[in-house]
């Protein structure tokens, strides 16, 4: 199924201040929108092609939340296959669980990346630095 969200997006360059930055006001404007708190809540990392020189594009978003808002970027979710991990530890442990996926993981698998993104879940209880979480990336 696809899955349709909508939230904030910005170009970041490993700054986590600024991924804070993004899911504090994207959880104010949705405590402006009544009974809007309990929704699923999704970090999606796109990677452009000159990722490694100027950064990624960083979205937090919500499932069902109506884009409304001038502000808000809406995306669906490609459809498709997705390898899963489950992260629990520090914020610092991901990266770690990122270079084991693509560094070890992926080429031991067969399978490929089929679209330059990663989608961290972060269920409804939302975003929190060093919160469990899992991580989606879109294989073939």
């Amino acid at each position: 199924d696809i899955v349709h969200v909508s939230g904030l997006m910005t170009r970041i360059d490993k700054d986590r201040y600024t991924i804070d930055q993004l899911w504090n006001t994207l959880g104010d404007m949705l405590l402006e929108k009544q009974g809007r708190e309990n929704v699923s809540h999704y970090g999606i990392t796109l990677y452009p092609k000159d990722w490694v020189e100027s950064g990624v594009f960083y979205m937090a978003a919500v499932e069902g939340l109506d884009a409304d808002d001038p502000a808000l970027v809406s995306r669906a979710l490609p459809a498709g296959g997705y390898a899963c991990f489950r992260h629990e530890a520090t914020e610092d442990a991901v990266d770690m669980l990122r270079a084991e996926i693509y560094q070890t993981w992926l080429p031991k698998s067969s399978k490929r990346i089929a679209v330059p993104l990663e989608i961290d879940v972060y269920g409804d209880l939302g975003y929190l630095p060093n919160c469990p979480r899992l991580i989606y990336i879109p294989i073939i």
